[in-house]
């Protein structure tokens, strides 16, 4: 059985832990409100700085931020151009 000493320093390691994690910035946030659709945006995708990988971009995407038709995180931007020479997903 375990002691209340045990449980408490187990319950103060979970909730440092907890606050670690939500300080570092690897909690996913919400897209912000935009007049274009994440479909639209994520049939337009182009991806630079990164192997350009269709999924890996929309993945990329997914919480990103919506504006002026463009949505841009880790190096992941919707377009309408080519990438590679191949137009993606239409």
């Amino acid at each position: 059985m375990r002691t209340s000493i045990q449980i408490s320093v187990m319950l103060r390691l979970s909730l440092a832990l907890l606050l670690a994690l939500s300080s570092s910035g690897l909690t996913k946030k919400a897209p912000e409100e935009s007049v274009y659709e994440p479909d639209y945006c994520e049939k337009q995708l182009i991806m630079w700085g990164h192997r350009c990988d269709p999924q890996n971009c929309i993945t990329f995407c997914t919480y990103a931020r919506y504006d002026t038709g463009n949505c841009v995180t880790n190096g992941c931007l919707c377009t309408n151009l080519p990438c590679r020479g191949k137009k993606l997903n239409d």
